[in-house]
């Protein structure tokens, strides 16, 4: 495949994806493609990438902005862009006792198309300059500062001491991006700004790829924190634009990173605590899980609020139904109601006689014991009435409205997970009637293969992680919810057994739902994917899970060298935590690589390897 092929084919690429291509029109650029020089900085919210050609004095070169959102990894669609390029005091062709030189300025109102800004502008001496870059959108800024060389008249492609610009877009950063973290939930960061001295305006950017197996060269690239309200310049002492040069790295366009699903991430330096895979189910807790039986043979009806339902929520206490008992032998309805009037006749004469040997009483006419005798006899006739009127009331609705039987209540409070029975079945008794859960406490049920246990120290929590949530701690596919004593989970049980079928150890861990984004969608008898803590932990390097690659059985990452450059790393990888892999190697503190879409820029790199190497935009 030669170099013709892989720009047909860079393109395709570009037009299946829905992109256009930023040189596929008409430009000015006046370099050959081999001389154009990059640049690429970060803020805390903006990626810039720059394209330009060796500046020279006198001479109008245009310069290509490409601006990329951090958050989501998409072109910034509006904005307006200014570029001021300043002499540095001392330069060439600078008089110092003339004061501050004067700045040239240039600006665009808003991209030529979404994240692709143009904007030219002239030097009008040599020497070394400060290019100063800002966006703005309202309130929200962003700036950049570089230092570039602008070469005499005659000299192009050369720096202002003579040495030629290679063509490379890696780029060799002054700046070191540090993110330590004193665990996996807190973490500081700390930044270490190197200078840049001229004379490294005198070294081709290949040098840094020469030596970047050697990892001594500083990380690609350097961060800037820039927020709405801030306009912070991203260095006190602004890197060079580097120009490119022939190395093993793989261009992936911007245009095909905004139409991808791609994003990158800083190497950082954290917590990671050991883990081993297990199959988890979520369940009720022991007290929030209840079966509700029928006590009696009997017929069931709804209660006045209707018949339950799953998913219906219900209050401990709450009547669910009744039980209305089939009537045996000779009873009927009639024979109840007669019963009742006998009842209610014999309390009648029976609150008579005490009250007639009450009086008697009184007079010493009677001895005690007649009276006791008679509060006894009346006494049994009320309890003789109410029994009546129960067993009526069994099968008929009470003058208050209630409905007929035995009242079937809910135990706790919580949700009907399931109803065993329809109204009006008649059921046996110790029949199970309703399945009730409460989801205030759920429970962790993690099952670990038998051959992992020797690796648990102590189970100090687990995370598990349920596909299809996006919260806080959303990413890799899925919701992350980790339990530990430090978000309210505790450890219930670490078997003692290995289950003879499964060979597995259950280790259970109880948790509030509550107390995470989106636990009020966690189900009881849901299946997920979790891992058991063993206990183990490493302060180390670390890398998204989604920026590891298996090429041929040895894991590869891809850093970020440039704005459309990235270079494959081989890693040897340690813990993993939830959606990060510590690495031993391969990479340095601050330096970023692909988390989303490494697979694609892995395509890219066995097409330019087919294609012969070819680097850079067509110009």
């Amino acid at each position: 495949m030669n170099d013709s092929l892989w720009h047909r084919l860079q393109h395709w690429l570009i037009e299946a994806l829905g992109g256009e291509h930023p040189h596929a029109d008409d430009h000015d650029h006046d370099a050959d493609p081999e001389e154009i020089l990059t640049a690429t900085r970060w803020t805390q919210d903006v990626e810039l990438f720059l394209e330009h050609p060796p500046l020279v004095a006198g001479e109008s070169a245009e310069l290509l902005i490409f601006l990329t959102r951090l958050s989501d990894f998409s072109p910034l669609h509006r904005g307006r862009v200014t570029a001021s390029l300043t002499p540095e005091l001392g330069s060439e062709g600078h008089d110092s006792a003339r004061g501050q030189p004067a700045a040239i300025a240039a600006e665009v109102a808003e991209p030529s198309r979404p994240g692709v800004y143009r904007l030219r502008l002239t030097p009008d001496r040599a020497g070394h300059h400060q290019l100063a870059l800002s966006w703005a959108d309202g309130e929200t800024t962003a700036r950049f500062a570089l230092k570039v060389s602008v070469a005499q008249p005659g000299t192009r492609g050369m720096h202002a001491d003579g040495h030629t610009h290679a063509p490379d877009h890696d780029q060799r950063a002054e700046h070191e991006h540090a993110h330590e973290h004193a665990d996996a939930d807190a973490h500081a960061h700390a930044h270490a700004d190197a200078d840049a001295d001229d004379d490294e305006h005198d070294h081709e950017a290949g040098d840094a790829r020469d030596h970047g197996h050697d990892h001594d060269s500083a990380p690609a690239g350097a961060h800037d924190h820039a927020g709405d309200s801030h306009q912070q310049w991203d260095h006190d002492h602004p890197a060079p634009a580097q120009p490119a040069a022939a190395g093993a790295s793989v261009q992936l366009t911007k245009e095909q990173q905004w139409l991808s699903d791609f994003a990158t991430a800083a190497v950082e330096r954290r917590l990671l605590r050991g883990s081993v895979p297990a199959t988890g189910v979520l369940r009720a807790s022991a007290d929030g899980d209840a079966h509700v039986t029928a006590p009696i043979d009997a017929h069931l009806r709804p209660a006045a609020g209707g018949f339950p339902y799953t998913g219906m929520q219900v209050a401990a206490g709450q009547t669910l139904a009744y039980l209305v008992p089939r009537l045996s032998g000779e009873a009927d309805v009639a024979g109840l109601e007669l019963a009742v009037t006998r009842a209610e006749t014999a309390l009648d004469l029976a609150r008579q006689e005490r009250e007639r040997l009450d009086a008697l009483w009184e007079d010493r006419s009677i001895p005690f014991r007649e009276v006791l005798q008679a509060r006894g006899d009346e006494d049994v006739a009320a309890a003789e009435l109410s029994a009546a009127r129960r067993r009526l009331a069994q099968i008929q609705r009470t003058e208050e409205g209630e409905g007929a039987g035995v009242p079937v209540r809910a135990p706790i409070g919580g949700v009907v997970a399931r109803v065993e029975v329809a109204p009006g079945a008649f059921v046996e008794e110790g029949a199970r009637l309703f399945h009730l859960v409460s989801p205030e406490r759920l429970w962790l049920d993690a099952r670990v293969a038998e051959a992992d246990i020797g690796r648990i120290q102590t189970p100090v929590g687990a995370w598990f992680r349920v596909r299809g949530l996006h919260g806080a701690e959303a990413a890799g596919g899925g919701q992350v919810f980790v339990l530990t004593p430090a978000t309210g989970a505790r450890l219930v049980t670490y078997g003692a057994m290995v289950d003879p079928e499964s060979r597995t150890v259950p280790v259970v861990l109880e948790f509030a739902p509550s107390a995470y984004d989106n636990g009020e969608r966690l189900r009881v008898g849901q299946s997920v994917g979790a891992r058991v803590y063993t206990g183990e932990a490493s302060h180390t390097l670390v890398v998204p899970a989604g920026a590891l690659v298996n090429d041929a059985g040895a894991d590869v990452v891809y850093v970020q060298v440039g704005g459309d450059r990235f270079e494959r790393r081989l890693v040897h990888t340690g813990l993993r935590d939830r959606d990060l892999v510590g690495v031993h190697d391969g990479v340095r503190l601050g330096e970023r690589v692909v988390s989303r879409g490494a697979y694609l820029v892995h395509l890219a790199a066995g097409a330019e390897a087919d294609a012969g190497q070819h680097h850079g935009h067509d110009h």
